[in-house]
């Protein structure tokens, strides 16, 4: 199944009729069938990701983000790695961006408000290690997002589009507020997996007025108990009116 890449953008952009995703430091990831999937097709082996999605029923397909939450809910993009590779600790988490099917129904051609209104229902009971990817309407809210620490960035969708088979202009857009200032292999020499190499870019935020206010906020709405599952709270579910 072809995967809608996000086309780089350089500024925030104040759209009618879009929503904004928060953007994680994690791993892509497709979950169908019982198994994940990486972007480049290869099977990723995360157990209790794929024990927490079978839980939703048969015919789900979704479509997110593999994360490891370290201290004070940031991602740790490196562990995440190191565990595709391991089954050691810790725990990773999957955070569910879109549905792509339900019930063995293709929904890819529904506007993207359909599919999340879905998803949010499927969800509505959020577990360790599956979640749901924040979402807000409200260019305010998401420039308070993109400032903070805690997101690699925005994804920006609009809320009538079915889920673009292709990159283009119509379809989902990216705003990073990191960069990448070098590259590092994790682990220890001669690791293989069917996940292959996992290089991992050594990341640093760029200089931004992020006040501890807005992450002390962020870390306030979380929906689940503490520890590594623990998310804020969502505030775009795709209902109207």
């Amino acid at each position: 199944m072809p995967l809608m890449l996000a086309r780089p953008i350089r500024v925030l952009p104040a759209a009618p009729g879009a929503v904004y995703e928060a953007k994680l430091d994690g791993v892509r990831a497709v979950y169908g069938a019982g198994r994940l999937w990486s972007r480049h097709h290869k099977q990723l082996h995360v157990p209790e990701v794929i024990a927490a999605a079978r839980g939703l029923g048969d015919g789900v397909v979704l479509d997110g983000e593999l994360v490891v939450i370290a201290a004070a809910g940031r991602c740790d993009f490196p562990a995440v790695c190191r565990r595709l590779h391991s089954p050691a600790p810790p725990a990773v988490t999957y955070v569910a961006f879109d549905l792509l099917a339900a019930a063995g129904r293709d929904l890819r051609a529904l506007p993207y408000r359909q599919r999340r209104l879905r998803l949010t229902d499927l969800l509505a009971h959020p577990a360790p290690h599956l979640q749901l990817m924040p979402a807000t309407d409200d260019v305010a809210e998401a420039a308070d997002w993109y400032a903070s620490p805690l997101v690699e960035g925005l994804v920006i969708k609009p809320v009538e589009a079915p889920y673009p088979r292709v990159r283009d202009q119509r379809g989902w857009q990216k705003l990073r507020s990191v960069r990448v200032c070098g590259f590092g292999r994790t682990g220890t020499g001669g690791l293989t997996s069917s996940f292959g190499d996992c290089w991992c870019a050594t990341r640093v935020v760029q200089a931004r007025a992020a006040s501890n206010a807005v992450a002390r906020a962020w870390r306030r709405r979380c929906t689940a108990g503490g520890g590594d599952g623990c998310f804020w709270r969502s505030h775009y579910s795709g209902r109207t009116g």
